[in-house]
C-alpha cells in the first residue's frame, strides 16, 4: 500500500476518534473506516455483521492499539492480510462496559473517564467527581440543561390547535418499540413551535421524558450527531430540527454521512429520537433512510386554532417594530389564505407577510404600514388588472389575433377568480397553432408581461432541441454522476422552482420526442415535476404555452363562402384534425385551449409596423437621436416584402436594413437629427 493511502486511512481513523472517543486512532477506529472504504473485502473478512462487533466495543469505550500500531498494520501486506490480522485483534478485544485501552505491548487497564471519573461496576454506587458531586454525564435527563454542549433543554409552552398530533407523538414516545419519529409539515406550519409544545403535553400525560433540541445555528457534524444520540440519557428525547437543511437534502449531493450517523445511532440509542423536516424534503429523506420511523404530519390548522396561532405569530413580529404600526386592513390581509405560489403555510406565512410589510414602511420612514406595503410585487389578485383590461392590453400589442387573445383571457379569468375545477393544474395550458410570424410567441411574451410583470418571467424552450429521448435530462436533469448532473440551473425544473409565477413557452412542440411529451403530461395533469435529485417544481401558478405549425396548410385551405366567424372555427377544426394525426390524444386532452392564429392582413401588418417604428424612435431618442418619420414610410415598410405566408417577419428586416443601417452614415458625420421619407418608391433619409 502506498504512503498516500496509508495517510488517508490514518486521517479518517482520527475522525473516528471524534465520533467514538479515545486518545488516538486504534485498530477499532481503523476497522470502522475500512467498513466504508473497503466494504466488499471487509465483509469477506468480518462477515455481514462484523461491523456490529466493532461498534459494540467502541460504544463501550474499548480502544485497541494506537496510531503507530495502525500505521504498522497498514504497512504489513495486502488488503486481505491487513483485514485478517485486524479481525484477530478485534476478536481478541474484550467486550466490556468498563473503558479500557489495549496495546500490543501492555495489558488492559481501566482508564479514567471524562473529568477524572471512574465508571462504577455493575450494581455499584453512582460515581462521583473529585468534589463529591454527580458528574454531568451521570445525571438523569430531568436534572440537565444540556447534553454534551450539543443539545439544550426545550422550554415548554402550551400550543393550541395541535392537540391530536401532540397526543400521537406522546403515545409514540411512551411506546418503547415505536422507534424514531418524523415530524413534517409545510414551511411556516409551526414545526418548531410544535416541539416547544411537547414538554407540557408529556408532563400532563405522566410521561417521564425530558425534551432536548439541537439549537438553530448550532453546527453539528455527523460525528457530533452520532455521539449525541449514543450518549444521551435513556430518559431523554433528542429533537433534530431542520434536518433537511443540516443534511442538505435539497442539494445535488446531500450530506449522506449525516444521514448514516442518524440511522446508525437511532438504532442503538436508548434515548427517543424526533426528526423535524419540511414536507417537501420527506421524499428525498426516505430515499436515503428507508423505513426510519413513524411520520406525524402537521396539517393546516382549523379555523379557531389557526386564528389563535396567527395572532401569536403576528404579535411577536409587530413587537419588533416600535415605530411602525400596521393598519387594520393590513392585519386582516396577512391572514388571507396562501397564494398558490407562496411556499409558506400559516401561521408562519402571516408572520412573514407582516414582517415584510412593516420593514418596507420602516425603510421609507413611515409610521403606518398598509396593504400596499404587502403587495408591492403585484402578486396579489386584488391589485392585478381585471380580465377586460388584460384583454385590451394584449390586443394593443398583438395585432390581428383577437380570437386567440379572447380564448386565452377566458381561461385565465377562471384561475384569477379561483373558479377552476382543478387548482393543482397550471393556470392555463394553451396550444397556439398558426403560420409563422403571426404573433404566437409575441402573445406568450404579452402573457408574461401582463400576468407576471415582465418578459423575464418567460421561460422559452426550443423543442427542436429535444428531438431525442435523452432530451428529458435537459428538463429534469441526468442521474447523479452523468454529464450535466452538477448543473441544475440549466434544468427546467430549477428555473420554475426559482420562479414559479412564469410562462413556459414550448416552441414548436411537435418537434419534441414522444418521451419528452410524456414528461409534460405530468405537468399538465398534476402541476408538478420532480428532477433527478428529488426536488419538485410547482407549476400551479405557471402558464404553459405550446406553439405549432401543424395543420397550417389545412387550416388555410378553407373554401370560399364562409363568414369570418365560421371560417375561423373551420380553420381551427382542420388544424385540430392535423394535430390528432401527429400528437397523442392524452396530450391533446390536457390542453385547456387551442388558439387558432390567422394569417395577418395588410391592415394588421401596417399597425404592427407603426408600433415597431415607434419603439425604434424611442430607442434612438434614448441614445440622443431625433428622428422624424412620415406616414408613407410606415406603409412602405409594411408592404415591401409582405407575404401572408410569413406574417410580419419582414418588418424587422426592413427596419434594420432600410432605416437603422442608413443612420450609420449620419452617425459618422456627427448628425443626430434626421427625417425619413419615401421618394420615388424608396426610403430616403436626410438631415433635418
Amino acid at each position: 500500500m502506498d504512503s498516500g493511502e496509508v495517510e488517508s486511512l490514518v486521517e479518517a481513523s482520527r475522525s473516528e476518534v471524534k465520533r467514538w472517543g479515545g486518545d488516538a486512532p486504534g485498530y477499532l477506529h481503523l476497522a470502522a473506516v475500512l467498513d466504508r472504504r473497503w466494504s466488499v473485502e471487509f465483509r469477506e473478512a468480518f462477515g455481514e455483521d462484523g461491523i456490529a462487533a466493532v461498534e459494540e466495543r467502541l460504544g463501550n469505550a474499548v480502544y485497541v492499539g494506537d496510531e503507530s500500531d495502525v500505521r504498522e498494520l497498514l504497512s504489513s501486506g495486502s488488503r486481505a492480510e491487513i483485514l485478517a490480522k485486524l479481525r484477530e485483534l478485534v476478536d481478541a478485544a474484550p467486550v466490556t462496559d468498563d473503558p479500557v485501552v489495549l496495546t500490543k505491548n501492555r495489558p488492559a487497564e481501566a482508564t479514567p473517564a471524562d473529568g477524572g471519573e471512574v465508571a462504577a461496576a455493575a450494581g455499584g454506587p453512582t460515581p462521583t467527581a473529585a468534589d463529591g458531586s454527580i458528574p454531568e454525564s451521570e445525571k438523569p435527563a430531568q436534572d440537565r440543561e444540556q447534553i454534551l454542549g450539543l443539545a439544550t433543554r426545550v422550554a415548554g409552552e402550551r400550543i393550541q390547535g395541535r392537540e391530536a398530533e401532540h397526543r400521537e407523538v406522546a403515545a409514540l414516545l411512551l411506546a418503547e418499540s415505536a422507534g424514531p419519529i418524523i415530524v413534517t409539515g409545510e414551511r411556516g406550519s409551526g414545526r418548531t413551535s410544535f416541539i416547544h409544545g411537547l414538554p407540557p403535553v408529556l408532563a400532563d400525560a405522566g410521561v417521564g421524558l425530558t425534551v432536548f433540541g439541537v439549537p438553530r445555528g448550532q453546527e453539528v457534524s455527523p460525528e457530533d450527531l452520532y455521539r449525541l444520540l449514543r450518549q444521551a440519557p435513556d430518559d431523554s428525547v433528542i429533537v433534530v430540527d431542520d434536518l433537511d437543511q443540516r443534511a442538505m437534502l435539497r442539494d445535488q449531493l446531500p450530506m449522506v454521512e449525516m444521514l448514516r450517523a442518524l440511522r446508525g445511532a437511532s438504532e442503538s440509542t436508548k434515548a427517543r429520537v424526533i426528526v423535524v423536516l419540511e414536507q417537501a424534503s420527506l421524499g428525498r429523506f426516505e430515499s436515503y433512510v428507508t423505513d426510519f420511523g413513524h411520520i406525524v404530519a402537521l396539517p393546516t390548522m382549523t379555523d379557531d386554532a389557526g386564528e389563535a396561532a396567527i395572532k401569536r405569530a403576528v404579535d411577536k413580529i409587530a413587537a419588533r417594530y416600535e415605530k411602525v404600526r400596521p393598519d387594520d386592513e393590513l392585519m386582516s390581509a396577512v391572514s388571507a389564505p396562501p397564494a398558490r405560489t407562496e411556499k409558506f403555510a400559516h401561521p408562519g406565512l402571516a408572520a412573514r407577510r407582516l414582517d415584510i410589510a412593516l420593514a418596507r414602511a420602516a425603510i421609507e420612514g413611515r409610521d403606518t404600514a398598509t396593504i400596499v406595503d404587502l403587495h408591492r410585487d403585484g402578486s396579489v389578485p386584488a391589485l392585478r388588472r381585471k380580465v377586460e383590461e388584460m384583454s385590451t392590453a394584449m390586443k394593443s400589442r398583438v395585432k390581428g389575433q383577437d380570437t386567440a387573445i379572447e380564448a386565452v383571457t377566458r381561461r385565465l379569468a377562471l384561475t384569477r377568480s379561483n373558479l377552476d375545477l382543478r387548482p393543482e393544474r397550471p393556470n392555463g395550458v394553451f396550444l397556439f397553432v398558426g403560420p409563422t410570424g403571426v404573433g404566437k410567441t409575441e402573445l406568450a411574451r404579452e402573457i408574461a408581461r401582463v400576468e407576471y410583470g415582465g418578459e423575464d418571467a418567460l421561460i422559452r424552450l426550443d423543442m427542436s432541441e429535444y428531438s431525442d429521448s435523452w432530451g428529458v435530462s435537459r428538463l429534469t436533469g441526468p442521474m447523479p454522476g452523468y454529464v450535466g448532473s452538477d448543473s441544475p440551473d440549466d434544468w427546467l425544473t430549477t428555473k420554475v422552482a426559482n420562479r414559479p409565477r412564469c410562462v413556459v413557452l414550448l416552441d414548436e412542440i411537435e418537434k419534441a420526442h414522444p418521451v419528452v411529451w410524456n414528461v409534460f403530461l405530468q405537468v399538465f395533469d398534476a402541476g408538478r415535476l420532480s428532477d433527478s435529485r428529488g426536488v419538485t417544481a410547482d407549476f400551479r401558478d405557471a402558464v404553459v404555452v405550446m406553439t405549432s405549425n401543424i395543420g397550417v396548410r389545412e387550416a388555410n385551405s378553407k373554401p370560399l363562402g364562409f363568414g369570418a366567424a365560421a371560417g375561423v372555427e373551420r380553420s381551427r377544426e382542420l388544424a385540430l384534425g392535423a394535430l390528432k394525426d401527429t400528437m397523442p390524444p392524452e396530450l391533446l386532452n390536457r390542453i385547456d385551449e387551442v388558439a387558432q392564429f390567422e394569417e395577418l392582413s395588410l391592415a394588421a401588418i401596417t399597425e404592427i409596423a407603426r408600433d415597431e417604428v415607434d419603439r425604434a424612435i424611442d430607442m434612438l431618442a434614448s441614445r440622443g437621436w431625433t428622428v422624424g418619420v412620415d406616414d408613407e414610410v410606415i406603409d412602405w415598410l409594411a408592404t415591401t416584402g409582405y407575404d401572408p405566408a410569413y406574417g410580419a417577419r419582414h418588418l424587422q428586416r426592413n427596419i434594420e436594413r432600410r432605416l437603422l443601417s442608413d443612420l450609420v452614415t449620419f452617425s459618422e458625420k456627427g448628425v443626430s437629427t434626421v427625417r425619413v421619407q419615401v421618394r420615388d418608391s424608396d426610403i430616403v433619409i436626410s438631415e433635418a
